[in-house]
């Protein structure tokens, strides 16, 4: 639910995890349409298929997970490295 503040900004007030694969295709589908569909999907991707949070993901390199055998993700609130596999 969105709710609109008097200073204009939104604040969602109520989210729900995705429960079924049926949320999850609707999800990938949406993601995938418009100029950065490519882009947006992957994201979603690499968040659901490893359990990252949305700031470590954001400094995630293209040339990183193409060219690296085994890339390397430095959790920011965990402080911990992980890796892709």
């Amino acid at each position: 639910m969105i709710n609109n503040r008097k200073n204009k900004k939104l604040l969602i007030t109520d989210v729900q995890p995705l429960r079924t694969k049926e949320d999850i295709a609707n999800v990938k589908k949406f993601l995938s349409k418009g100029h950065f569909g490519e882009r947006d999907l992957m994201i979603f991707m690499v968040g659901i298929n490893t359990g990252l949070r949305c700031s470590d993901i954001v400094q995630l390199k293209v040339g990183t997970v193409l060219h690296d055998k085994t890339p390397y993700i430095y959790e920011q609130k965990k402080l911990v490295k992980k890796t892709s596999s």
